[in-house]
């Protein structure tokens, strides 16, 4: 695997490995008459696991 973040090293009985996922996550507006102004917004995603990645957005005209 290319990604970076798999990395493998030994363990207490073997091979141990820290794994992730990757995905494309699609969000369609919640209706068609939505009009965002322009301007920065933040996306805050939020892992079962706790941990929150915080994305900027920048919408332009």
């Amino acid at each position: 695997n290319t990604y970076a973040y798999n990395q493998f090293g030994p363990g207490y009985a073997g091979i141990t490995a820290k794994v992730g996922a990757r995905a494309n996550v699609h969000l369609p507006p919640a209706h068609a008459q939505l009009n965002l102004q322009t301007g920065t917004y933040q996306l805050l995603l939020h892992s079962v696991n706790g941990h929150v990645a915080q994305l900027q957005i920048v919408l332009t005209p």
